[in-house]
C-alpha cells in the first residue's frame, strides 16, 4: 500500500493541512477556497471537522457553506451530523 511509507504519509498530510488553511482563509478567493474543499473531501473526518465547523457560519459565503454541506453528505462518520445541526438555525433558507 502506498500510504505505508512514512515520507509519503507526511507529504500527504502537509498537502491536506495546506488545503485546510486555504479553505478557512477568508482573504482567499471563494473559488480557491472551494477548490481546497474539494481536496479535503478525501481526508478523514477528524482531520477536517474543525475547518468544516468554521465554514458553516453565516459570515462565510453561501457557496462555501453549500460545498461543506455536500462534503458532509459524503462522509461516512456519524460525527458529521453534529456540526450541521449546530449550524442549521443560522443557515440561509437557500442552503
Amino acid at each position: 500500500m502506498l500510504l505505508q511509507d512514512d515520507e509519503t504519509c507526511a507529504f500527504i498530510r502537509s498537502l491536506l493541512e495546506r488545503q485546510r488553511e486555504i479553505a478557512v482563509d477568508d482573504s482567499e478567493r471563494v473559488e480557491l477556497r472551494q477548490s481546497a474543499l474539494r481536496h479535503l473531501r478525501h481526508a478523514p473526518w477528524e482531520d477536517v471537522a474543525e475547518a468544516i465547523s468554521e465554514l458553516l457560519t453565516p459570515s462565510v459565503a453561501a457557496e462555501l457553506q453549500a460545498d461543506c454541506i455536500a462534503m458532509l453528505a459524503e462522509h461516512s462518520s456519524d460525527e458529521v451530523v453534529a456540526p450541521l445541526l449546530e449550524a442549521f438555525p443560522a443557515m440561509s433558507p437557500d442552503l
